[in-house]
């Protein structure tokens, strides 16, 4: 089994930010934790982190490939995103996402952003994204001239340096499955199946 989520794992290829993601990057040893249990233990859930940079191409297939497997595993997966902007202009955007979860809006505003305004972040389409999603514009842009999002986007920003993340996207499943760069839907519901089956932890 480990030979299958090294195979599984190191067909990560390139993230934004980086030119290209490092064999040491993605083997297991690295982890300092087993990846594989003896004896398979299934469990009941799994939660993936993604870190991810709004104007990064390779976190727009991720955010498709994240809604697929919603999809597919339904309850049973939950997908949390966390910022790493790579750029102090995607630094304010990620902002004004945490301004829109203020309003309880920040799925609708992030998938928005990914799926029809891509790389599109004037000033102006920012607060028409927020107006067409539902966000109250006087509050929304309040909170952004404020900073009001900025401490979770710095909170989000440190856990990821911590962690070693220097592209995107990078995933973490149940906080010790590292998953660096972009990687195949098919290869990436493998390796969930093998984590709720208990094969991989």
């Amino acid at each position: 089994m480990k030979t299958l989520l090294l195979a599984l794992v190191t067909v990560t290829l390139v993230a934004c930010g980086e030119t290209a993601i490092t064999e040491k990057a993605v083997t297991v040893e690295d982890v300092e934790t087993p990846a594989i249990i003896s004896e398979a233990v299934p469990v009941q859930t799994a939660n993936v982190v993604k870190f991810f940079d709004y104007a990064c191409g390779h976190c727009k297939t991720a955010h498709y490939t994240i809604k697929n497997l919603k999809a597919q595993f339904g309850d049973k997966v939950t997908f949390e995103m966390k910022h790493f902007p790579l750029s102090a202009e995607t630094y304010l955007v990620a902002e004004t996402a945490e301004c829109a979860r203020r309003q309880g809006k920040f799925k609708a505003y992030h998938d928005k952003l990914f799926e029809e305004n891509f790389q599109n972040y004037a000033p102006e389409n920012l607060q028409a994204v927020a107006e067409s999603v539902g966000i109250d514009i006087e509050k929304f842009n309040t909170c952004a001239a404020n900073g009001g999002g900025r401490s979770q986007v710095q909170e989000d920003v440190d856990e990821a340096t911590a962690l070693g993340v220097s592209g995107t996207p990078y995933f973490l499943i149940n906080d010790s499955i590292p998953v660096p760069g972009v990687i195949p839907e098919k290869s990436f519901a493998r390796l969930i199946e093998q984590v709720l089956a208990g094969e991989v932890q």
